[in-house]
């Protein structure tokens, strides 16, 4: 829902080591991997993160067989969001071409 979600006119990219990503993603996604992002925070009115901290931000590690399972589920998120997305592009496509022109004829 909404109230796991930060927005702010900040993009961070992350650039994890190779075959980091999967597991840096999922924990950063965590209540705990959260509140870490937070503690990088500086600034009163319009905190900002301090990259220094957030690249210092410890991040578990995982066994190969956690590992492995964690790619397996993380590959299969991101294909299904990628599904959802075409999903979602054509419904609303459906809407926009054939519902609307008719409904305003």
């Amino acid at each position: 829902g909404a109230s796991r979600v930060g927005l702010t006119q900040d993009i961070l990219r992350l650039l994890p080591r190779p075959g980091c990503g999967h597991r840096l993603y999922a924990f950063l996604s965590t209540r705990v991997g959260q509140r870490l992002l937070q503690s990088t925070a500086v600034g009163t009115s319009i905190p900002s993160m301090r990259l220094d901290l957030v690249l210092r931000l410890p991040v578990p590690d995982l066994d190969s067989a956690a590992s492995a399972r964690l790619s397996t589920h993380m590959a299969n998120a991101c294909a299904a969001r990628i599904r959802a997305g075409a999903a979602e592009a054509e419904a609303i496509r459906i809407i926009e071409k054939e519902v609307v022109p008719q409904w305003l004829a």
